[in-house]
């Protein structure tokens, strides 16, 4: 089972709520400098976006505006992301997002930039199988 979970991402101003996001094991990214800097921040937007996707339509968590002081919200909050994340049954779906994330070259990210969950997931066990 992939090393993958949804986290809370909190931000240095107080009031500003947070956000979730995929928490698994990231390479540093390879290619050029200007590469490595917008995939840097493709695979970061990525990672919240589908974060908080999979925490409202596979755990049911509906973050909204929830800032670092709401801690029993976000303790509430994350058993239901830490049950979701280690439920067998989504085994193959959470692999298969870790193996995405991954990916080091720079290039991948760049190239998938406009893809959903399923696309990254599918494009990423292309690029392995090519590899």
């Amino acid at each position: 089972m992939a090393n993958l979970s949804i986290q809370p991402k909190f931000y240095d101003d107080a009031r500003q709520p947070g956000r979730l996001q995929i928490v698994t094991d990231m390479p540093a990214l390879l290619g050029s400098e200007k590469q490595i800097a917008w995939a840097t921040e493709i695979r970061a937007k990525m990672a919240v976006e589908f974060g908080e996707g999979v925490a409202k339509k596979m755990a049911g968590v509906a973050w909204g505006a929830v800032i670092k002081t709401d801690v029993d919200y976000i303790a509430q909050c994350q058993a239901k992301l830490d049950a979701v994340t280690v439920d067998p049954k989504f085994a193959r779906a959470f692999d298969a997002l870790a193996a995405a994330f991954a990916i080091a070259d720079s290039r991948f990210w760049i190239d998938n930039r406009n893809r959903d969950i399923n696309g990254i997931c599918e494009m990423s066990m292309a690029y392995l199988a090519s590899k």
